[in-house]
Order: C-alpha cells, then structure tokens, then sequence
C-alpha cells in the first residue's frame, strides 16, 4: 500500500508538511509524503518484529468462530480488515492538509488562512 495511494487522493502532495524543527538557526520541514512514508515503514517494521499476520489471523479465527459464515467470505473479511488496519499509518495525519494547521501550527507560508475550516486541528 505504502503512501501511493495519498500521492492519488492529494494534489500537490509534497507541498504540504507534517513536522518542523529549528537546526542552527533554520527551520527545516519534514513533508507529510516523508513523514508518512516513514510512518509506514516503522508501522510494517513492528507489525512483522511482533508476528502480528499470526496474531491477526488467530484473532479473526476466534472473533468469527460462533458465525455462521462460509470460508470464502471469512477470508474477504480478514482482507479488508487487515487493509483497513495497514492504511492506519498512510492516514493517520491526513487532517494536515488543512491549510490552518498549516499556518497556524507550522507556519507554512504559501499558505493562506482559510475560513471553511473550523480550527487548526489536524
């Protein structure tokens, strides 16, 4: 999955960043695009260093064990979910796109204030 799939869903991805820090005196940014890549590869590093695929499945097994469903749909089932648990790191901070966390938090200057957001909530 990894972060293809923000680089589709947001235009301009790289515009946008995620972290600031101060080194001698300049303020250097981390993209989002960087930041979540990173995310993502920490996020399958721990998945795999606890056996977690192992851990997933026996957990489906007994989650799904009383229902009567037929093993095909069980295993479409397991899929989606462990997508939907793999896309937690690609989405976990979508929200700073918001052009206000943008400007207020991180004070990005090639943006500009916007009125339709309520906050600077990411």
């Amino acid at each position: 999955m990894e972060a293809d799939i923000l680089k589709n869903l947001v235009k301009n991805l790289n515009r946008y960043k995620a972290h600031k820090k101060s080194k001698d005196n300049e303020i250097i940014y981390e993209t989002l695009l960087a930041h979540t890549e990173l995310t993502y590869k920490y996020f399958i590093k721990f998945w795999q260093s606890k056996n977690s695929d192992e851990i997933f499945d026996r957990f489906c097994d007994v989650f799904w064990q009383k229902e009567n469903i037929d093993n095909e749909l069980n295993n479409k089932a397991k899929d989606l979910l462990k997508e939907i648990i793999m896309a937690i790191p690609i989405f976990h901070d979508i929200g700073k796109i918001n052009p206000n966390f943008q400007v207020q938090k991180l004070n990005v200057k090639e943006f500009k204030q916007n009125d339709k957001y309520l906050n600077s909530k990411h």
